[in-house]
């Protein structure tokens, strides 16, 4: 999509990054990392909440998810799309359920901080070894 454009026809953007090539289905990278780039933001969402209230969790990730849209499209810093609100929202979605999936596995709130603090952990080793991988292979 153009800078500066908009689209308002829901799944166009979704549809068009999911192909086919030697037989397999692929998805689009920015398929998944608009999904991604909102799970955490679902955890950390109802681990600042006082009630934990998951609809009032989802309705701040859409708003802002629509704000960034439309900030981008006003200040003509990006197209403006509402395939990237419903994935972000997706993504907002797994990570309340990630939340309180955990909070069952855990009892409590901050055992589902320590709880994400190791898988933090490990995760970010795992991306700083990829990216020394990719670095290596890319540039030496």
């Amino acid at each position: 999509m153009e800078l500066n454009a908009i689209n308002l026809t829901p799944f166009r953007s979704i549809t068009a990054g999911i192909y086919m090539q030697a037989g397999f289905q692929y998805i689009d990278v920015q398929v998944w990392g608009n999904v991604l780039v909102f799970v955490p933001a679902g955890i950390y969402v109802m681990i600042l909440s006082k009630k934990n209230s998951m609809l009032k969790a989802f309705l701040i990730l859409f708003l802002t998810s629509l704000s960034v849209e439309t900030i981008q499209y006003t200040f003509r810093i990006g197209a403006g799309d509402i395939d990237d609100v419903i994935l972000n929202s997706l993504g907002g979605i797994i990570g309340i359920l990630l939340y309180c999936l955990l909070k069952k596995i855990c009892k409590t709130k901050e055992k589902v901080k320590e709880m994400l603090t190791a898988i933090s952990f490990f995760v970010g080793v795992i991306i700083w070894g990829l990216t020394l991988v990719l670095f290596r292979v890319n540039f030496l």
